[in-house]
């Protein structure tokens, strides 16, 4: 059973300033907040210039705008100026042109036009009075520095809405608070209460299925052996994030500062199954089932921040019989929380794997070893882009759940009147859970770090189950550790090849029994 999990890890809480269009942006400061939590995430954008370098072009400074397209993403925008308004508005015009022109100056756009809140202006030109001809775009690269002017910026997202600033963000859960660099605590505020939709997987998915042609044997017809692996996942999680991102464009571009945190909660659980009539060592490799975007931020020409959710799996099988198998991979996130860079914070993970069924078939009079490794593997991915390419990364966390079912079963029938076959069984079998969280980065944020980089929040194995039957049981005999090591990393890195598979014996045919089904949580 797969339930919502409300977020119980503390998350920076968005402080937004609002918009407000009554007031120029004329003194070298200007900020805009935007998002829906949906489309793209809360965000508040911060500017801040010396006073020539900043204006506006909204009609708060005087200025109506037209032929200006709310879709202008990219590229440059031919628009039309025109001065009007009350007597304060129109004495803000001038502003535009503080310093003899208006062009490589940063102006604020109205909601109307582009998508972006702020866009550089190329050039101006009166085309009558009080009118102009004016081309914008989002390559603010191109001001040049003359020594003497200064443009910073600040950007602060996350999927969550926060309250204003100084209001408590409080977790429904009690969870120690933790410290957070300046940096990240201007921008964020700890302990809030909050529910997000969850990514929500419920659906069964083939990873492989794949048919071998066999010999005959000796007077026989061939036969066509199979290798079908599906997978049966249910995921419930909740994710939040919260970013805060400071830098400058002149005198020279640069970030001063980053810093990310992530958090996951929630339920994972696959059950596996592997139907083979072949025998030998396998992987699937590493397959995407899922992924999603979470609401992201674009400000043009000043970052671009595209958050996602992957589901991955991989099955890595070693069977020494044609035989059914089944394996589940299931666990619990109490909490999981990533801070990058790490000197920015401590982060943190807590995972709970849980007991799943596992069995095996096997044909009457056989013995057979198996080895399965189960993996499901929820990724969260957010790629980042500054400054058109200053700076360019994908910072990921990893929540790798695995489970190792590990086998060694004899199998024998005896016939009696009335074709009542009598299957009894000798054996082994051992459940093993394995948890490993990874994070890091990929590419780089001159200044905050330049080369891949990863580490591991949480990695432990568990014994969940281990039992022997039939004979075995009275022996105290223990599932062989070998039967667990069987998969050596050269073998999981490769995909399916027919050459580590083989045919069963010919001749050797007949329905599988059912011998093993057991539930390891008894």
């Amino acid at each position: 059973m797969f339930k919502i999990i409300v977020l119980t890890q503390t998350l920076f809480g968005l402080a937004l300033a609002g918009n407000d269009w009554s007031k120029a942006c004329l003194n070298g400061k200007c900020s805009y907040e935007g998002g829906d939590g949906v489309n793209s995430a809360w965000s508040t954008l911060d500017l801040k210039a010396s006073p020539s370098t900043l204006s506006d072009i909204t009609p708060a400074a005087g200025w109506t705008i037209t032929g200006c397209k709310s879709t202008w993403a990219s590229g440059v925008a031919h628009i039309q100026l025109k001065c009007e308004g009350s007597a304060q508005q129109t004495a803000n015009c001038n502003h535009l042109f503080d310093g003899g022109a208006a062009a490589n100056k940063v102006v604020r756009l109205t909601e109307a036009c582009g998508v972006g809140a702020f866009a550089r202006v190329i050039n101006a030109t009166e085309t009558s009075l009080d009118s102009y001809d004016v081309s914008l775009d989002y390559d603010f690269s191109q001001i040049p520095s003359d020594g003497t002017r200064s443009l910073s910026f600040s950007v602060t997202a996350s999927n969550v809405k926060g309250g204003t600033s100084g209001t408590s963000l409080r977790a429904r859960h009690s969870i120690p608070q933790r410290r957070y660099p300046v940096a990240l605590t201007r921008r964020f505020d700890v302990d809030k209460t909050f529910d997000l939709p969850p990514l929500k997987v419920n659906k069964a998915f083939n990873l492989l299925n794949r048919t071998f042609d066999c010999p005959a044997a000796a007077g026989g017809v061939g036969l066509t052996a199979s290798l079908d692996v599906s997978a049966d996942v249910a995921v419930n999680i909740q994710s939040a994030f919260g970013i805060s991102l400071e830098g400058r464009i002149l005198p020279f571009p640069k970030v001063t500062s980053f810093s990310l945190t992530a958090t996951a909660t929630g339920d994972a659980g696959a059950t596996f199954d592997a139907l083979a009539s072949v025998t030998g060592t396998f992987t699937t490799g590493d397959i995407t089932l899922f992924q999603a975007g979470l609401p992201g931020l674009n400000v043009p020409g000043i970052i671009n921040i595209g958050p996602q959710f992957v589901l991955n799996s991989r099955l890595d099988a070693s069977l020494g019989l044609q035989a059914n198998v089944r394996a589940g991979a299931t666990y619990t996130i109490p909490q999981v929380s990533l801070v990058f860079p790490p000197s920015a914070g401590k982060s943190i993970a807590t995972i709970k794997p849980v007991p799943d069924a596992l069995g095996l078939q096997l044909e009457p009079g056989a013995t057979a070893d198996a080895t399965v490794i189960a993996h499901l593997v929820p990724r969260l991915e957010f790629g980042i882009e500054v400054l058109k390419g200053l700076a360019e990364a994908e910072i990921f966390l990893n929540v790798d759940g695995s489970a190792k079912l590990s086998a060694q079963a004899e199998a024998s029938a005896d016939i009696s009147v009335g074709d009542t076959t009598d299957t009894t069984v000798n054996g082994c079998v051992g459940l093993d859970a394995g948890v490993a969280v990874t994070a890091g980065a990929t590419g780089s944020i001159p200044g905050i770090f330049s080369k891949t980089k990863s580490f591991d929040l949480f990695r432990k194995n568990f014994n969940l189950f281990e039992r022997c039957f039939g004979d075995l049981a009275k022996r105290s005999y223990r599932v062989p550790p070998s039967l667990g090591t069987r998969l050596v990393p050269s073998q999981m890195s490769k995909q399916l090849s027919p050459r580590a598979l083989s045919c069963p014996s010919p001749g050797s045919g007949g329905l599988l029994e059912n011998v093993l089904d057991l539930v390891a949580s008894k």
